[in-house]
């Protein structure tokens, strides 16, 4: 049985507290977990699969096709630079790249299954040069595109990275960790973050402008701010249903926030997050 990619469209009027919303189901073309989403644009977009396939959609999300697949490898990191260029990370030295907007796909690093680093996260500010981080405790850098590697320290297992420019960059991950760096990667700083007694991995990061950004407790299900790039961070909200709540993203151009809840795709096209009452400024 397919999995179901879950829209959920909610209405937002300025003058009635009360939000009304509605399911829209679609059909995903793998039978796995979803595991990260971005969009370069308000239609053109690309999921990770917990089978190694990447999705992308040119519509919105009304459909998705299959782009490409290594069976058995988990990706899970997801970098759009422009229409054309994406950097896609996953388990056991995975790293791939496109540059004809998944037309076709370059295996930049490909390593036997169950062997070396594991990679979740990777982030380009251009099409040279980006991040790549996840188990080792490392946060691996090129300047060429991929063709070669620096590396630096960082503790515990990054599930995300985040550069607003060449220098100033954060990465997320196990056990409410956060970190950030002013010197390109070169060195990174433990950020505090209010989580509460409850646990709470940091899974993604995204960002609507260069200091107002958001990420999400992929178990406590809840929404966490900043507004000064990371040095401090306010918990919003929790999304309702969301048990193991994987991925989140905002972007700037509209009010819409995808959230990927298990298997489920949520899409938020106003400010208020449905049950709780409480808005998310974007």
């Amino acid at each position: 049985m397919r999995k179901k990619i879950l829209l959920l469209l909610v209405v937002l009027s300025m003058t009635i507290s009360n939000s009304y919303s509605q399911w829209v189901q679609q059909t995903s073309p793998v039978n796995h977990h979803l595991t990260n989403v971005r969009f370069v644009n308000e239609r053109t977009g690309w999921i990770t699969t917990y089978s190694g396939s990447i999705l992308k959609t040119t519509n919105s999300g009304a459909n998705w096709i299959v782009q490409y697949s290594i069976p058995g490898k988990r990706m899970f990191g997801l970098s759009v630079v422009d229409s054309n260029t994406v950097y896609v990370v996953g388990w056991f030295q995975t790293i791939l790249k496109t540059t004809d907007s998944g037309e076709n796909w370059v295996e930049i690093s490909n390593g036997p299954w169950g062997t070396g680093h594991s990679y979740d996260a990777v982030y380009f500010i251009n099409k040279d040069t980006g991040w790549v981080s996840g188990t080792g405790q490392l946060v691996f850098k090129t300047t060429n595109g991929g063709k070669t590697f620096d590396s630096a320290t960082v503790s515990g297992f990054s599930y995300d990275i985040y550069f607003k420019n060449a220098n100033e960059g954060l990465v997320c991950g196990q056990t409410a960790a956060m970190h950030r760096t002013t010197d390109g990667g070169r060195s990174w700083n433990p950020i505090y973050v209010p989580v509460g007694t409850q646990s709470a991995d940091f899974g993604k990061l995204t960002f609507v402008d260069e200091n107002t950004g958001y990420t999400q407790g992929v178990s406590n299900g809840k929404v966490y701010k900043t507004t000064n790039f990371g040095l401090t961070w306010d918990s919003l909200t929790r999304i309702p249903e969301a048990s193991f709540l994987s991925c989140i993203f905002f972007q700037a151009q509209a009010p819409v926030g995808l959230a990927e809840i298990k298997t489920s795709c949520i899409r938020l096209q106003t400010q208020e997050l449905p049950g709780e009452g409480k808005t998310l400024p974007i």
